[in-house]
Parts: C-alpha cells; structure tokens; sequence
C-alpha cells in the first residue's frame, strides 16, 4: 500500500542529492544558478509548504512537495520525484491523487504545476490526472525547452 508521510530537511536534501546527481531537472531560466535542493529550500517555506516522501511497505519509493501560489484556493504542486529503481510502476500516478486527495482535505480547490515540454513522462501523467494545461512559456528552461504550465480543477 502506497503511503504519503510527512519528510524532514535532511530527508529531502538526502533525495534530492541523488535526484541532483542524475541531472534529469531542466531548471527554467530564472533559477539557473540554483540547484534544485536550494530551488525547494528557498520556496519551501511557511505554512503552505507540504513535503511528503511517499512510502511503499516501509521503503521511500519518491517524493512530493507543495508552495503557495498566488490565488489563496490554490496550491501549487512543486519538485517530484521518484526514485530511479521504482519507476514505471505507477507511484508517481498514486503519489499525485494521493496529494490531491490531501490538499482537497486542506479546502483547495485547485492544483498549479509546470514541468517541461520534453518531460513526457509528467507531461502524459498530469494530462491522465485531467490537468488542463494552461500556458506554454517558449524557451523558457536552459536548455531551449519550452515551460508547460497545468491546472487542475478539485472536484
């Protein structure tokens, strides 16, 4: 059974090390010059901030995290991600409706995300979810790709 709990700092600077060492974010051009780690930590603040690693009989498969946004009714769904060794088997699809199911309970009413354009894999599993994608920013990320931008409406 998939599980989200709640990760510590340490945690999250422990997986985000290893997510930095494969070099698979492609940063948008306004944070080029911050790792990852320091892109969650900066926003990774106050109480809209929701860090969860996502727990499968006992071992930390992913994880997931959240920032305000700017509309009070909304939350925005930041840096995933999951593990090298347990991908393709369907916990990023769980770990999102298992977060959507979370901030529903929290009273938002709508999810914000990006990613980039050649992230197929985000980009086809937000479209599964039935995000909307909302704008398209072209040449946005360092290296030339374009940033999507999704909403998803709570129901």
């Amino acid at each position: 059974m998939v599980t989200l709990e709640n990760i510590t700092t340490e945690e999250i600077k422990d997986i985000l090390d290893i997510a930095e060492k494969e070099n698979i974010f492609v940063k948008g051009t306004d944070d080029a010059n911050m790792s990852i780690t320091d892109i969650v930590m900066h926003f990774g603040q106050g109480r809209d901030f929701h860090p969860f690693k996502v727990i499968n009989n006992g071992t930390t498969v992913a994880f997931i995290t959240s920032f305000p946004y700017k509309e009070k009714d909304t939350l925005s769904l930041g840096v995933m991600y999951t593990l090298k060794e347990y991908r393709g088997n369907g916990y990023g699809k769980e770990m999102i409706n298992l977060f959507l199911n979370y901030a529903k309970s929290l009273g938002f009413k709508k999810i914000f995300t990006k990613t980039w354009n050649k992230n197929k894999s985000s980009n086809s599993l937000f479209k599964s979810l039935d995000f909307i994608e909302t704008k398209r920013k072209p040449k946005d990320r360092i290296d030339g790709d374009d940033t999507v931008e999704y909403l998803k409406i709570l129901s």
